[in-house]
């Protein structure tokens, strides 16, 4: 490509500081990770298996009795931005400090044994484990190579990154005799620089647009299927979303088809569970629950919330407990609000006698029933432990910020996503084990899953294909990079 590129609208870069530890799924993504700091092995699709991205080969792994010794080998002539070669010495001191962290966010800090870290060789770097830990090589998988120098973090990438006023600027890292373009990945907007190439990513809330004649969207180039999911959260202390059959309920109360169709303008696809369609890991036997408003007026009148009035199951009737509390649904907004998608609710559940209020101060006052937020999970595992395992999600877990109450969780949704977590961490994950997780999920119901979104993809510049494949991480390099 002779010509600069703009890229406008890439969410993962919004809040992005290229400094300190950087973010674990750095390495995953598709632009900046895998350009400038990509890495030393990754997950690839469309068949789901670990692969070596810096290394030469994959690690080797050597049985010693009760332990192991795991061998890293790097590929030769990798640079790091400033410009000096990585060697196995660098690779051992970032596995010194990087592979505690790692594991504790990836698997829990309970499962991690003692281990010693040395350079082997000019490229090569050895973890040796007395006792054989309960997970494999691949818990590196997707985490960026990367070091501190000079007060700076810097990578290992075809590209160098380093903050602008615009966002992120990727400029060919100067260890290598490679030229290519440079790439600017804004994080607002940017305008329109005469010569330069372009590439747009809209979100729903920025491609659909209200007009006299009703809602329309550009003319994408491509959909992009993205791992961004629109969902609320509930809380299992709240008198409506106390019971997995509650939560049915209130699920089949959202007309989340017609959210897709109106709110995103079609940019959007319905799941059952926080895990994309496109990802094989994905199960299929657990169906949408559909959109049924006599159906969620049952359960929630089996469970003791009778509507009143001159009529049972009056349209608009108010609802309430038994003892005669309203039965009402307060919910916070975790990061910003969607109005039409919030209309659409508190429509909905105006019709079963649900007075819904959404609220953006999440301190103090009432209990919340729920929370209403969009949030990125992971790519390309799709493991979601760190949105949804009891560990995370309670008021002592790394999720103790995010929800101003402690969200649903259950004992065999925690075990299947511990066994997922780990399979991730050997060459070849079992899918199998996502897909049961999947499962547990469903019959927990701990969140009303709204929607999976999709990018409208607008090049100007740029050749894009009908089909971008998200599954393959080199997706971006193919369109705008070779």
């Amino acid at each position: 490509m002779a010509l600069d590129l703009d890229v406008v609208g890439w969410a993962p870069a919004v809040n992005l500081k290229i400094e300190g530890p950087l973010p674990l799924w750095l390495g995953d993504d598709g632009i900046v990770g895998r350009l400038a700091c990509p890495a030393i092995v990754r997950m690839e699709g469309p068949k789901i298996k670990n692969a070596p991205l810096l290394l030469k080969v994959n690690p080797l792994v050597e049985r010693q009795g009760t332990g192991e010794k795991w061998t890293f080998t790097l590929r030769a002539g990798l640079r790091w931005w400033s410009g000096g070669p990585v060697d196995g010495a660098a690779l051992a001191e970032w596995l010194k400090a990087s592979l505690p962290r790692i594991v504790n966010e990836k698997l829990g800090a309970a499962v991690l044994p003692n281990s010693s870290i040395e350079a082997t060789g000019p490229l090569s770097a050895t973890i040796t484990w007395p006792t054989s830990p309960s997970f494999g090589p691949f818990v590196l998988s997707g985490v960026s190579l990367s070091r501190e120098k000079g007060g700076t973090t810097e990578c290992a990438g075809l590209y160098a990154a380093k903050q602008s006023s615009n966002g992120i600027e990727l400029t060919i890292n100067k260890g290598y005799a490679a030229k290519y373009a440079t790439i600017r990945v804004a994080t607002g907007s940017l305008k329109k620089v005469a010569g330069n190439h372009r590439l747009e990513f809209l979100l729903p809330r920025v491609a659909v647009h209200a007009t006299a004649n009703g809602i329309t969207t550009p003319t994408c180039s491509a959909q992009l299927d993205i791992p961004l999911i629109t969902a609320i959260v509930w809380n299992p202390a709240s008198a409506l979303a106390s019971t997995s059959a509650l939560r049915t309920a209130l699920t089949m109360a959202i007309p989340r088809g017609e959210i897709v169709r109106t709110a995103a303008g079609g940019l959007g696809t319905l799941i059952s569970a926080p895990i994309l369609r496109t990802h094989p890991g994905y199960n299929a036997v657990q169906l949408i629950r559909p959109y049924s408003l006599e159906a969620a007026g049952l359960i929630l009148e089996q469970a003791g919330f009778p509507q009143v009035g001159f009529a049972q199951r009056y349209i608009g009737q108010p609802r309430q407990k038994t003892a005669g509390k309203p039965a009402n649904l307060r919910i916070t907004r975790i990061n910003g609000g969607q109005d039409l998608i919030e209309k659409m609710i508190i429509d909905s559940f105006a019709s079963l006698g649900i007075k819904v209020e959404f609220e953006s101060d999440s301190a103090g006052g009432p209990m919340f029933d729920g929370a209403l937020l969009t949030t990125f999970v992971s790519w390309t595992s799709q493991d979601i432990r760190g949105i949804a395992h009891s560990s995370e999600v309670k008021s002592t877990g790394k999720q103790k910020a995010l929800f101003p109450f402690e969200p649903v969780s259950g004992k065999s949704l925690d075990e299947a996503l511990d066994n997922y977590s780990k399979t991730t961490t050997q060459v070849n994950p079992d899918v199998k084990m996502l897909q049961n997780v999947h499962e547990k999920w469903f019959e927990l119901e701990p969140w009303t899953v709204l929607m999976a979104h999709e990018y409208c993809l607008i090049g100007d510049g740029v050749k894009i294909s009908s089909k971008v494949d998200v599954l393959d991480p080199d997706w971006f390099r193919r369109l705008a990079v070779d």
